[in-house]
């Protein structure tokens, strides 16, 4: 969100550059014309970010774990969340903003949660109290610490999504 607002994020494409003002296209959204939506930002605006690198989405749902951090496609939108349910062929995903679980049955619609972090993509690991409250009773404390720590060992990832060993 280049705002800042919100945890989600939306698709936009550059169109131009006019001076000190980057100009973005929704590729969601459209203006009163019907026409794709168009703003401008300044080039150096902190909540803009590249796109996630596509090999790091999964290409079905067994990958998802409870616990996990996640981003979920819904309403034209990539929320935040966290996988309050897993399944073989649906997770359950509990959107932060507003509390809402969504049920996801197309791979499509998910991915890994990441954050653009002073230029590289680190992973989101939500509060422990969170994870518990969410994945009560499946899942036990121990359970809890190990996804926690699976996500925080991740390595950082450049914008490409290649892993930057020892950072």
């Amino acid at each position: 969100d280049p705002s800042g607002d919100y945890r989600l994020s939306f698709s936009v494409a550059r169109v131009d550059e006019a001076g000190d003002t980057l100009l973005l296209k929704y590729l969601e959204f459209q203006d009163e014309n019907q026409q794709p939506l168009t703003e401008g930002f300044a080039p150096d605006n902190k909540n803009l970010r590249p796109a996630l690198p596509k090999f790091l989405s999964r290409a079905d749902l067994d990958g998802y774990r409870m616990g996990e951090t996640v981003d979920v496609y819904d309403e034209d939108v990539w929320w935040c969340g966290i996988v309050a349910f897993s399944g073989p062929s649906i997770v359950q995903v509990w959107r932060e903003k507003d509390q809402v679980v969504i049920h996801v049955e197309n791979p499509d619609l998910l991915r890994p949660g990441y954050d653009w972090v002073t230029n590289v993509w680190r992973r989101r690991v939500p509060r422990k109290s969170q994870v518990l409250q969410l994945t009560k009773p499946h899942l036990s404390s121990m359970d809890v610490d190990k996804i926690m720590e699976a996500m925080t060992n991740e390595p950082p990832r450049k914008k490409d999504g290649s892993a930057i060993i020892g950072g």
